[in-house]
């Protein structure tokens, strides 16, 4: 028995604990706060991550998508007229190595000197590929990288100076 338990101050709170008011009480609902917050925070958590990994996840596949259909651009009866070089495409960039034209038909109507390069989207004249080799029939063309932009425009022309002149080609572009 200890010598406080007949005072009046520790009668009266002994006589509060027991009516449910003392300072005691609030410690089960500090408690139970604690463990409902820590429950929200690791429900938010838990949301977060599958949020995170939702984006993720959605940004792999417009990666991909982005990819899929930038991979070549497909010509049908397309003209390529004498004078400057004309665009034939501004497309992304997926290839690291060099701009490739797949020619599998083409009248080169009596002209020469037919060519293609890539040049950096957006910016004046600048050249992102070298100059093709001379393209005189079917088959597989490249230009090679010399710089690797994001987005590419590819130009061709051919050596006729006079506007009337021109060939008609079916192939795809891979860039």
């Amino acid at each position: 028995m200890s010598i406080y338990e007949n005072t009046p101050a520790y009668c009266e709170r002994a006589a509060h604990i027991a009516k449910g008011d003392g300072d005691l009480q609030g410690s089960s609902s500090i408690l139970s706060n604690y463990h409902s917050k820590r429950n929200l925070e690791f429900r938010k958590e838990k949301n977060m991550k599958k949020l995170i990994s939702l984006i993720l996840v959605l940004a792999m596949v417009m990666a991909f998508a982005a990819t899929t259909y930038a991979l070549d651009k497909s010509f049908e009866d397309k003209y390529v007229f004498g004078g400057p070089s004309q665009q034939l495409t501004t497309e992304i960039r997926s290839r690291t190595n060099n701009v490739q034209l797949s020619v599998t038909w083409v009248n080169l109507n009596g002209q020469s000197g037919w060519r293609f390069r890539g040049y950096e989207h957006g910016s004046a004249g600048s050249t992102c590929t070298a100059l093709s080799s001379t393209i005189s029939g079917t088959g597989v063309y490249t230009a090679n990288y010399t710089s690797l932009p994001a987005v590419v425009t590819v130009n061709s022309s051919i050596a006729s100076s006079v506007a009337s002149n021109y060939l008609i080609f079916d192939g795809t572009l891979y860039i």
